[in-house]
């Protein structure tokens, strides 16, 4: 039990950090259905391609992410799901045989597609500081020093 309340708690916050980002990053560069009007963002035509690619990766990875979620939750019956017995000398189940079969390749699609989700989210952040003017300021040079 302890374990799937950490599980959910991991999962809730991935969730509300995807779902964020990509709802905010969405909104900015008018991505899918959402729509800024363009007065109010000044970007380039190749950062807004790079953006907009990144943040469909993105997407797609999280998408995957909850898909293989939803399938792992889902009383499907394949088998192969891990198995936990108790055991003498300890106070809770252990885990005595991990997944295997098509339950395992869900466990590892999920744990692939959160790492791409968020290697693409990562890259974003990373293209949003290399296309900012902020970047190429020489603090020395626009930064008064006090009069002695």
């Amino acid at each position: 039990m302890p374990e799937q309340v950490t599980v959910m708690i991991h999962t809730v916050g991935a969730g509300i950090m995807f779902v964020g980002y990509i709802m905010i990053e969405g909104k900015t560069l008018s991505w899918g259905g959402f729509k800024c009007p363009p007065e109010y963002v000044k970007i380039g035509p190749r950062e807004l391609w790079i953006r907009k690619l990144l943040l469909t990766g993105c997407f797609l990875g999280f998408a995957s992410f909850v898909t293989f979620q939803a399938l792992l939750l889902l009383p499907l019956g394949f088998g192969g799901e891990d198995k936990w017995e108790p055991k003498p000398g300890f106070s809770r189940v252990q885990l005595v045989d991990t997944a295997s079969g098509l339950v395992l390749m869900f466990k590892v699609g999920s744990y692939l597609a959160e790492v791409t989700a968020g290697l693409f989210l990562i890259a974003s952040h990373l293209s949003i500081w290399y296309h900012c003017h902020e970047r190429k300021v020489n603090l020395a040079d626009t930064i008064p020093t006090a009069a002695k």
